[in-house]
């Protein structure tokens, strides 16, 4: 039924469902929110008015047939979107996190819903808690090494400066003869 399809589009990473597949879908649909454009090109300036009042105006379009920017500045008398409900939308979705929200010189994926299990998120997370102990560990095998290496280096530089001169005091005694 269309008004399922309707709640799964806008809100169905909220929904839950009975099942791992069905929870799935609920969150793939609200990809809908998706196709509002982006703005901006850091997300430190990111001007994310823009890409809500996009969501607002999709969702309008899509499932209102209407435009609903007009009401973003004022009521008209035989609208059924007054200013009021415009702002309480945009309230909805300036709490939605939207991945990516602009076009990040990072490219970075963030804010985006996982679609494992609970059990299966936990079960990664420490498989990474442990990857992650390991390479501190990995990481500080590398830099003792390097220091030691420095250490080596340094004593191996000194004992051949001090055949440098070595040499050097010979070859110059050499010359004096």
């Amino acid at each position: 039924p269309y008004d399922e399809f309707v709640r799964d589009q806008i809100a169905g990473d909220l929904r839950g469902g009975s099942t791992d597949e069905e929870r799935n879908s609920r969150i793939i649909a609200t990809g809908y929110l998706a196709n509002a454009r982006r703005f901006g090109s850091r997300v430190v300036d990111y001007p994310q008015h823009l890409t809500i009042e996009d969501t607002i105006d999709n969702l309008g379009r899509t499932f209102l047939g209407l435009t609903l920017s007009c009401a973003r500045c004022h009521d008209h008398k035989f609208d059924p979107i007054t200013n009021r409900d415009y702002y309480g939308l945009y309230g909805i979705f300036h709490s939605t996190r939207y991945p990516w929200p602009g076009i990040e010189l990072d490219k970075r994926q963030r804010d985006f819903v996982p679609l494992t299990s609970s059990a299966k998120q936990t079960e990664m997370e420490q498989a990474l808690a442990t990857r992650s102990s390991e390479q501190a560990r990995l990481d500080a095998d590398v830099k003792n090494l390097r220091k030691a290496l420095k250490q080596t280096a340094d004593a191996e530089k000194k004992s051949i400066e001090q055949k440098l001169k070595a040499a050097e005091k010979l070859a110059k005694a050499h010359l004096d003869l």
